[in-house]
């Protein structure tokens, strides 16, 4: 803990408490805020510009309200301005704490006090930014598209965590991550929200239900959390099932604003990408606040193409998250430490002013022995970002890595019953195992299951484990899976470790997984997704010593359907005259049929227009 005396005053910098001679002080926030600032800064004046930004995260400010807040202070401490024994007044330039203090040693602390979290610092900038479009949306009843951009660890998280603190009360707010797990289904983050929505609204909104039902044909996770006497008329095609999205969430905001979040939306699927930026540009004049975060990608690929379009929206404000400065990460230190300056400078050095490793190399630190001076715990600090998660993951136990590392095969949130089962332990065991990791900040709760701290850190762990051991852990994750009876619902899953664990998983397996993930895909029409399933059967069907052709042009019927409904006929009609080579070669008149059909300028003009009007398609007949 972070306490700081003076005088008969104890402040505790982590529980925001002031107390003197033992009695708590009902202090309020900004006034308490205020003293913690100065105190932070009591090697210098700070000025009104610096405690307008720092405490009040304001853009504008009355005049009289930090002098006010001042006195308020001033009358807590019992203070006297004219003969200032803590808070002293530079005329024209600001105030300085001039206090005695009593510095704490360096001291090692207990795992539970790692558990909390460092002060938020850095971001003032940024939020501000973020309040001013939450007011304007409130004000003028518009909506907004808001992307957090950064690095990974650049804290984009937290920026968002810390901005929906403090929303007022009224607004409601819908908050998911987009998974990285193994075979999310198409359009989860979605999904995720409105689920949530509907059991906040407890049942007191039919509209939301009513439309919330007209979805769940396509996307069945939703029916478990609406009335199923409600019943009406589904959608069936792609452009109904995105207007019925839309209908979906105006009726969410009917109360009032709401903000809707997507945390790491570079790991969302492409359909869940599009409808985001549909969402965006229909919910222009509505009181819809979208507010997602992403890294930028290195790729060309369509996930990076959708994100670029994203931010060249017109009502989309873009809030880039750049390094930490020394002066960022000083405020994250502790306040008594007469080293702070040179202990900053060096971590803004090792991690670039990355929060994430600025975070865990001031945890590492806490950790180190308390007669350390700060200079000695300097020289021990790891010597880049790669070395500090390493550093971390040694302190546990080699049965706990061995756990989170298999876990980190599953995802970045993963269960306890398939890692329990991977590892041949009982559920029980793995908790005790998982439990140091926990309090070292590596991972954390998330309902009935468990979740990495940050995909940093899964990352660095997935990487530790051997390809052919990484192999193995996939190949039996998707054996759990598919004797646990529910293989159909988790096709896209099991699918995606087949795959990595290709070549020693059963290519009939594979083909078998990948047909009904893709299937699966395009009843949710998210033909992006069923194009990679698809894509994924003919690649291990023509790689098959026992191909066959039969098999293979039936696959590659599906696949052309998903190509045309995601809007690429080129693709379609080069799949589809492939099948024609193959199916011609081997007297398939049958499959030859098919083609032929769906060549013909009526198919190929289905939601995308005319595409062969001469019918140049026939020709091989």
């Amino acid at each position: 803990m972070r306490r700081i005396k003076f005088a008969e005053y104890e402040l505790d910098m982590d529980l925001f408490t002031l107390r003197h001679n033992g009695k708590k002080l009902e202090i309020g926030k900004r006034t308490l805020d205020l003293l913690i600032c100065l105190i932070q800064n009591r090697d210098r004046v700070v000025d009104t510009e610096f405690l307008r930004s720092e405490v009040w995260h304001a853009s504008a400010l009355s005049p009289a309200a930090i002098p006010t807040c001042v006195r308020e202070l001033r009358l807590f401490l019992g203070d006297n301005a004219s003969n200032p024994a803590y808070i002293e007044s530079k005329r024209g330039r600001g105030y300085r704490f001039i206090g005695e203090i009593t510095r704490s040693p360096r001291r090692k602390r207990g795992f539970d006090n790692l558990l909390e979290e460092l002060p938020f610092s850095g971001r003032n900038v940024e939020l501000a930014s973020l309040r001013s479009v939450m007011n304007t949306t409130i004000a003028q009843a518009t909506g907004r598209l808001i992307l957090v951009r950064g690095e990974a660890g650049m804290g984009k998280s937290r920026l968002l965590t810390e901005f929906l603190r403090n929303l007022p009360a009224s607004t409601d707010r819908y908050v998911t991550r987009c998974s990285n797990m193994e075979g999310t289904p198409a359009f989860w983050p979605w999904t995720q929200i409105l689920r949530e929505a509907l059991a906040t609204a407890g049942g007191k909104n039919r509209e939301l239900e009513e439309n919330s039902q007209s979805l769940s044909f396509a996307f069945p996770e939703i029916r478990g959390s609406i009335e199923s006497s409600i019943t009406r008329a589904s959608a069936s095609d792609r452009f109904s099932i995105l207007s019925q999205w839309l209908k979906t969430v105006r009726s969410i905001s009917k109360s009032g604003p709401i903000v809707l979040v997507f945390d790491d939306i570079h790991r969302a699927d492409f359909d869940s990408l599009s409808l985001l930026s549909w969402m965006a540009e229909e919910l222009a004049f509505d009181p819809v606040i979208i507010l997602a975060s992403h890294r930028p990608s290195p790729n060309s690929d369509r996930v990076a193409n959708a994100l670029s379009e994203l931010a060249g929206i017109d009502k989309c404000t873009t809030i880039d998250l750049t390094p930490l400065s020394s002066i960022d990460i000083v405020m994250m230190l502790d306040p008594l430490d007469v080293d702070r300056d040179q202990l900053s400078k060096e971590l803004q050095l090792r991690t670039a002013g990355n929060p994430f490793y600025v975070t865990h190399l001031i945890r590492y630190l806490d950790t180190q022995s308390a007669s350390e001076s700060a200079t000695l715990a300097i020289s021990k600090l790891p010597p880049n970002s790669r070395e500090i998660v390493s550093r971390q993951l040694c302190d546990l136990a080699p049965a706990t890595r061995e756990a989170l590392a298999v876990a980190s095969v599953e995802g970045g949130t993963f269960s306890i019953s398939t890692t329990a089962a991977t590892l041949g332990v009982s559920a029980a065991e793995l908790i005790v195992l998982l439990e140091p990791a926990q309090r070292a900040w590596l991972i954390c709760e998330d309902g009935t299951e468990f979740a990495f701290r940050h995909a940093l850190l899964r990352e660095a762990l997935y990487q530790t484990i051997d390809s052919s051991r990484r192999r193995d852990i996939h190949l039996t994750l998707a054996c759990i899976l598919i004797e646990r009876g529910d293989s159909y619902s988790n096709s896209a899953r099991i699918s995606d470790h087949l795959e990595k664990a290709s070549p020693t998983a059963d290519s009939s397996e594979i083909q078998r997984f990948a047909l009904l993930a893709g299937r699966q895909a395009a009843a949710r029409f998210a033909y992006s997704d069923a194009q990679v399933f698809f894509r994924r059967a003919l690649n291990s069907i023509v790689n098959d010593p026992t191909r066959s052709i039969v098999r293979e042009c039936q696959i590659r019927l599906e696949y052309a359907d998903a190509q045309l409904h995601a809007g690429q006929r080129d693709g379609s009609r080069e799949t589809l005259l492939e099948t024609v080579r193959l199916s011609r070669a081997s007297s398939l008149y049958s499959i030859l049929a098919s083609c032929a059909l769906d060549l013909t300028p009526e198919y190929l003009s289905i939601e995308v227009g005319e595409y062969d009007p001469t019918g140049s398609a026939t020709f091989f007949l």
